[in-house]
């Protein structure tokens, strides 16, 4: 079977890409920024960890030696637009180089849409973060590699849980609330780790029927009010639900939230769920909320306070 490259292994999108990848029969090479201190999940047969080195390219470039294929999972910069891309360029090119054939790349929701982010509003918001994928997607579709395939997550599942919730939804572990800036029935497209990871390493081992697709990972448009009351079926908790004024939304505070810019874009930008048509193609069914909150209802729980 082949060996496929990991980038940001630690991760939970790879973390899942790795997940189905071994039990297809894969081997994997993983890069990680500290070896010393990869997850016990990770200290099994069928995954060789390596030394990113602070992304070297001739560290990546041993790590991709043997490897058919690479998943391609980069982390933003808050201050540099061009982190992002300058991070996937080393990584393709240290691949292109040890004759890895594929590549698959993830980036975000309506990246390849750009009337949904490059209006004055949007680009006030959420320009740079955008930009910065859309950066990162032409470097994939320019590198020359037999295959590739573009992912575009929405906002994940397991950012309801620890530490995750503590930079998009701050006062769920602190009281039990989603604090949030949405305005009445807007609706945030969702995704499972489980399902990008399904995706991804389905396009790694099958690159005649992924090659060349660009697709959008968002199954469920949720309101703040239905996850709640999904939160609370699954847990029996006292989740509650709070809108903030125009003082809090400008409060340092709170503005520090990473998904508050989200939050704000959506009330300018209607979204909208393509996942039955995606299933219908790809043949991959996704995950609702209430499923994965079922699945992983300790750590929902963990989330949340005591007295909840």
């Amino acid at each position: 079977m082949s060996t496929y490259l990991i980038t940001q292994a630690t991760g939970h999108q790879s973390q899942w890409t790795i997940e189905h990848l071994l039990a297809a029969g894969a081997e994997i090479h993983a890069l990680v920024r500290d070896p010393e201190k990869i997850p016990a999940w990770m200290k099994r047969p069928g995954i060789t960890v390596f030394d990113r080195q602070n992304d070297n390219p001739e560290a990546l470039w041993k790590a991709a030696q043997g490897c058919k294929g690479v998943f391609l999972n980069t982390f933003p910069s808050a201050t540099d637009i061009n982190s992002e891309a300058q991070q996937a360029k080393v990584v393709l090119e240290a691949c292109k180089k040890a004759d890895v054939e594929i590549v698959v790349a993830s980036t975000t929701i309506y990246t390849g849409d750009k009337s949904m982010w490059n209006d004055d509003i949007s680009q006030k918001l959420l320009g740079d973060y955008y930009q910065s994928k859309t950066n990162i997607e032409e470097a994939v579709r320019s590198a020359g590699f037999k295959s590739y395939t573009i992912v575009r997550p929405a906002f994940i599942h397991h950012d309801y849980t620890l530490p995750h919730a503590y930079w998009n939804y701050p006062d769920l572990p602190k009281s039990g609330t989603l604090g949030h800036a949405f305005n009445d029935g807007v609706r945030f497209l969702h995704i499972d780790e489980h399902d990008i990871g399904k995706y991804a390493a389905a396009a790694l081992l099958d690159p005649i029927k992924f090659g060349g697709q660009e697709i959008d990972l968002g199954n469920e448009c949720l309101t703040v009010e239905e996850v709640r009351n999904i939160m609370v079926k699954v847990t029996g908790r006292d989740v509650k639900v709070k809108k903030w004024v125009a003082e809090e939304i400008e409060d340092p505070k709170t503005s520090g939230n990473a998904f508050l810019k989200f939050q704000l874009w959506a009330n300018v930008r209607t979204q909208s769920s393509s996942a039955k048509a995606t299933e219908k193609k790809f043949g991959i069914p996704f995950t609702s909320l209430e499923e994965y909150m079922q699945r992983e209802k300790a750590l929902i729980l963990a989330c949340l306070p005591a007295d909840a």
